[in-house]
């Protein structure tokens, strides 16, 4: 799957009224490439000075994990720390994409609504076997992790 083409059709219809915060980045670009890799990059991972709260990261991560919804339940695991901060931005996230959509037929969505049910999201996961389609947002590199999640994040640089 080409995610840097899904997050364009999922949060920018008309890329010329496209709000800067949902266009696609060159690091959001880094994750969908590594998202292709024999060992795919479900999600960042962060180094210990970076902030929780990188709208970008966030965004990016979201992309991978709804568009895995059409398969099945996406776990998405979020650090307990940015666990309020990650659902506001799921909020924000939906409202643009029943905004660019408010004149789709009830059929397209009633199946943007089951993708978002599709969608678990919570921070207890080190007693969660791998799960089969998971994203992970907001752990740092010194964060206990499950094994299953280890070497899977693709570091980010702190700025």
């Amino acid at each position: 799957m080409d995610y840097a083409v899904f997050h364009r059709k999922l949060l920018g219809l008309e890329p010329e009224k496209t709000p800067a915060e949902f266009q696609v980045t060159p690091i959001q670009e880094r994750l969908y490439s590594a998202m292709g890799k024999a060992t795919p990059r479900n999600g960042f991972l962060l180094e210990s000075t970076e902030s929780l709260e990188r709208h970008d990261l966030f965004v990016a991560t979201f992309v991978i994990a709804y568009a895995q919804t059409s398969s099945g339940t996406v776990v998405f695991a979020v650090s307990k720390a940015s666990l309020r901060w990650a659902n506001e931005q799921i909020r924000q996230i939906a409202r643009r994409i029943f905004h660019t959509r408010a004149k789709a037929s009830r059929d397209v969505l009633r199946q943007l609504y089951l993708s978002f049910e599709r969608l678990s999201i919570g921070s207890n996961i080190l007693q969660l076997p791998e799960p089969d389609r998971w994203v992970a947002y907001g752990f740092h590199d010194q964060d206990l992790l499950p094994p299953w999640m280890r070497g899977r994040l693709l570091p980010v640089e702190a700025r």
